[in-house]
């Protein structure tokens, strides 16, 4: 007989363990789930707020003023330009500020290596449906971009206006 009541004390603590398991499961559920307040002030979460370093591009003006529709010209350039970003980089990585496209990277020398690949690939695009003022078709031997590269957007954007200026 003492073997038959030990098993069912060990049987009623056993089922007691279990109640207050799930007892403090679904207690925890609640402490851990968010109120409604904070779940209506939740942030997007995004791969280009965790890469430490920025590269701002800029397409060069002058290039599109010989063309006969230069807004369009622009336009054309400004989306294969994208692509060779997105092909490179990915496009998480990507965004625009203004009239500029961003990348952003963890590594510096592997963003650069990119924007290096980026600029040559832009120079050998050419867009011989394009005609230029003299309505000639162009066949332009392709774009220059400029670009800077930094820990921040600000700083990226003055590296990239220096490398202008020290090219003029």
């Amino acid at each position: 007989m003492s073997s038959r009541s030990n098993n069912s004390r060990s049987d009623g603590a056993f089922r007691a363990d279990i109640v207050a398991l799930t007892q403090n499961r679904v207690h925890a559920e609640q402490k851990h789930s968010p109120p409604e307040a904070a779940r209506s002030s939740a942030s997007l979460l995004s791969v280009r707020q965790h890469l430490r370093y920025k590269a701002c591009l800029s397409l060069d003006a002058s290039c599109f003023e010989q063309f006969e529709d230069p807004v369009n010209a622009q336009r054309e350039t400004a989306v294969a330009v994208r692509t060779l970003l997105h092909k490179e980089f990915g496009s998480l990585r990507i965004h625009r500020h203004r009239q500029l496209l961003v990348v952003s990277h963890h590594c510096v020398e592997t963003l650069i290596a990119g924007l290096l690949r980026v600029q040559f690939h832009a120079r050998q695009l050419s867009y011989s449906a394009c005609r230029d003022l003299t309505g000639e078709e162009n066949k332009s031997s392709g774009f220059t971009l400029s670009w800077g590269v930094g820990e921040s957007l600000i700083e990226a954007e003055t590296a990239r206006k220096k490398r202008i200026s020290a090219d003029v």
